[in-house]
């Protein structure tokens, strides 16, 4: 009899503020769907309960949008620049007792056209279907009038929302009625008017509601801003008081309206970094460019974070950007100077050449090899390809009688008014081998040396990089000539001397078919080695499993920026 009594002193209509509450609108300019979004997967957290989009339901017909409250409420509304914002019906957990009620609207409720006119009262009426979980039914009449306000101003506890339109109207039950329930007996239904006043705010939706005495303020919303991409940036090192390479940054507006956004940086514009366009107060389309600028002003590493903002969304936090650069200073160096394989090389034979340098800044390097041979020599040799770092050179004829020197020069430059041109002495051996050997009697390790992954040397690394090494392996066992090690390791070590990494995976190839030379390859991926300083080494068992060769110890740096 208690849960009797309960039952019936709830009303249709008081049911019915659950429905309204969950409403979420978006903006007022041209069509009210544009402040009611009903985007999947957003929500809303309430001075009382969350309401969540979750997936869609049949409404007489009528494929409507679900909001679920956090106390399993669910409201089905429609939402298009066509009919504009329709309350479809309602169902609601728990009445009492247990007992859940389903409410469906055969003419849905009207709370806004598509383009609605400020003060203008839109009458809705038809017929309210009730379906309580205890088998009772009703068909009641109803009639509903709303108005939208012109926006205004809204303060609820997520912040001080603008631009916000209000929704005014009153649901009429025209006539009580009475309806079995089961066990709980005659439920009554009483006619009643029900008074509701609700906030919509552009892209957000119902942000407060008034029903009689209760007031309910929206507290927090998942709705998301804007994405930007890239979501970081590192400029890399960049010359101080010289380098300003500019990046540009899309941020994309998936949402179904226009937003007010703006776009800042943290520390401001004018220290390190800067905003050439895009910045400022503006209104976020599907898709914006920002540019940023890296001008560092002093050496060393410099951080700073793009920030993207809205208006709309004051209760949201802004999408930050990391962003990162090094400020450097600009030289060009020799890391391992210019030399050739064999030295001295037979006469009119080849000799495999190579030389190393870095930029500090990262530009690309361009290298011409030029060769200067006595006048006892007829012509200068020629090389493969001159501009590459490890061309081959074929010597000219040596017919002297005695072992004749070239100098061999190349001039590294990096295309930013930076060059070097070291050059070494490459000897010819005469024809007859008079002037001795034409390449080493003992095995060799030779021109270790690491590359990144655009294939340009260098020895410091971030720990995002790949690195490639290489080292050239010479035995003049002519058993082993283009036969493959038995064993091949690259070893990497740190300053103590303790073993960190075995890559066993090394691969190696001969220069040339049947050559004693060969090219040893390793690859450690992005992540293989933490910050820190290095030592690599190859190892090499030859191809008769009993001898073992070691190369010399190349630094490498691993760091952070």
């Amino acid at each position: 009899m208690m849960i009797h009594s309960r039952i019936r002193k709830r009303s249709l209509l008081t049911l019915l503020v659950m429905g309204v509450l969950v409403i979420s609108g978006n903006a007022w300019a041209i069509n009210s769907p544009e402040y009611f979004p009903l985007t999947q997967g957003i929500s809303w957290t309430y001075t009382t309960s969350t309401v969540t989009v979750s997936g869609t339901q049949d409404v007489n017909g009528v494929q409507t949008t679900v909001q679920l409250s956090s106390n399993g409420n669910k409201t089905f509304n429609t939402s298009d620049p066509t009919n504009g914002i329709l309350l479809h019906g309602q169902f609601t957990l728990n009445v009492g007792g247990g007992i859940s009620l389903t409410l469906t609207f055969d003419d849905p409720i009207v709370l806004a056209t598509a383009s609605p006119n400020p003060g203008t009262p839109v009458p809705s009426s038809g017929t309210a279907h009730v379906a309580l979980s205890c088998g009772g039914t009703a068909d009641l009449p109803y009639t509903a009038t709303f108005t939208v306000t012109e926006p205004g101003d809204v303060i609820v506890p997520a912040g001080t929302f603008t631009n916000v339109v209000q929704l005014t109207g009153t649901i009429h039950n025209d006539a009580g009625q009475t309806t079995s329930c089961g066990v709980f007996g005659i439920i009554d239904i009483p006619a009643q008017d029900l008074s509701l006043s609700f906030s919509l705010a552009l892209n957000i939706g119902t942000v407060k509601l008034i029903s009689g005495e209760t007031t309910v303020g929206l507290t927090a919303s998942n709705i998301l801003l804007p994405s930007v991409s890239p979501a970081s940036w590192n400029y890399g090192n960049v010359e101080v008081g010289a380098g300003m390479p500019d990046k540009s940054f899309t941020v994309h507006n998936s949402g179904p309206a226009t937003l007010n956004g703006s776009v800042t940086l943290d520390p401001p514009s004018g220290s390190d970094f800067s905003i050439q366009s895009g910045g400022g107060v503006f209104l976020l389309g599907p898709d914006t460019s920002v540019t940023v600028r890296f001008a560092p002003t002093s050496e060393g590493v410099k951080n700073a974070t793009l920030r993207v903002s809205s208006s709309d969304f004051p209760g949201a936090n802004p999408k930050d950007v990391p962003l990162s650069g090094t400020g450097a200073t600009h030289a060009l160096t020799i890391t391992n100077p210019p030399s050739g394989i064999p030295n001295p090389v037979a006469s009119g034979e080849t000799a495999n050449l190579n030389v190393a340098a870095n930029d500090t800044l990262g530009h690309d390097l361009t290298y011409a090899w030029t060769a200067d041979c006595p006048a006892a020599l007829v012509g200068e040799g020629s090389f493969n390809n001159a501009a590459l770092p490890n061309p081959t050179w074929t010597a000219p004829a040596n017919t002297t009688g005695s072992q004749q020197n070239c100098t061999l020069q190349v001039t590294v430059s990096d295309g930013q008014g930076l060059s070097e041109s070291p050059s070494y002495a490459q000897g010819i051996s005469p024809e007859g081998g008079g002037g001795g050997p034409s390449e080493p009697t003992v095995p060799q390790l030779l021109n270790l040396k690491t590359f990144d992954g655009s294939g340009s040397e260098q020895q410091t690394f971030l720990p995002t990089d790949p690195i490639h090494a290489e080292a050239t392996y010479f035995d003049p066992n002519a058993a082993c000539a283009g036969v493959a090690p038995v064993l091949l390791q690259l070893l990497v070590f740190n300053l103590d001397g303790q073993l960190l990494v075995t890559r066993e995976d090394v691969t190696s190839a001969p220069i040339a078919p049947g050559s004693k030379y060969r090219l040893l390859s390793a690859n450690l991926a992005p992540g293989d080695l933490v910050p820190g300083a290095y030592t690599l080494v190859f190892l090499v068992r030859d191809c008769t499993n009993v001898n073992i060769f070691v190369s010399g110890f190349y630094p490498i740096l691993v760091f952070t920026p």
